[in-house]
């Protein structure tokens, strides 16, 4: 295989389309550099001074497919990375932690992620799987249940809706995610009590995966 220089990889990783589901992670992606609105109804923004959009696609994937895919073409992205939030089902698994998908599930579906690749600036990210769900999880019974049943370590409403949406198209998409709750009858009142907190670790790994 050729080696390529950081400067080569970073060609190939632009341009990027940031995925976010709700209006926190938004906010904190807009707090690196300066966006402007490029489109409605959805929330589309561009990065300026560099190719890189921001698209808030809704809790659940609320956005339709076709607009999703409709972006890619107007972006032109090479690169979509999904950065959220997510619950936590592994026990071992601490809020207030960062991973990377290797693999994305939902229940009775399946789908395989490719890990980051070693040129974008998360790498060092601890990996785990992740469960997409239709409904929040919020009490340690299903929590504990989804975990011994799909052995995912992560939670969230809208990861392996963006891979079913984008199966076919030619971008490679990523998936960062982090730990918001213990995805229980606390999650809520924890989310609520830690999110300066929260905010902090999101705008920093966007500082790192925009950075260079």
């Amino acid at each position: 295989m050729q080696n390529r220089s950081p400067a080569q990889a970073q060609s190939d990783f632009f341009p990027l389309l940031l995925l976010t589901a709700i209006p926190f992670e938004t906010k904190a992606v807009r707090t690196v550099g300066r966006w402007r609105q490029i489109s409605a109804p959805y929330p589309l923004f561009a990065r300026e001074g560099k190719p890189v959009f921001l698209l808030e696609v809704g809790l659940g994937m609320q956005l339709r497919p076709a607009d999703l895919r409709g972006v890619i073409q107007r972006s032109a992205a090479r690169t979509v990375v999904n950065i959220g939030l997510c619950g936590a089902l592994d026990p071992e698994v601490a809020p207030g932690s960062f991973y990377r998908v290797n693999r994305v599930v939902m229940p009775e579906k399946s789908a395989r992620m490719v890990a980051v690749s070693s040129h974008i600036h998360s790498r060092n990210l601890p990996v785990h799987s992740l469960l997409t769900v239709s409904e929040p999880v919020l009490s340690r019974e299903q929590r504990e249940m989804l975990f011994r049943r799909y052995r995912c370590g992560l939670v969230d409403m809208e990861a392996y809706r963006l891979a079913e949406a984008l199966r076919n198209e030619p971008v490679s998409l990523y998936i960062l995610k982090l730990v918001s709750d213990r995805a229980d009858e606390s999650a809520l009142q924890f989310i609520q009590n830690n999110i300066s907190f929260l905010n902090q670790q999101f705008q920093l790994q966007i500082k790192r995966l925009l950075s260079g």
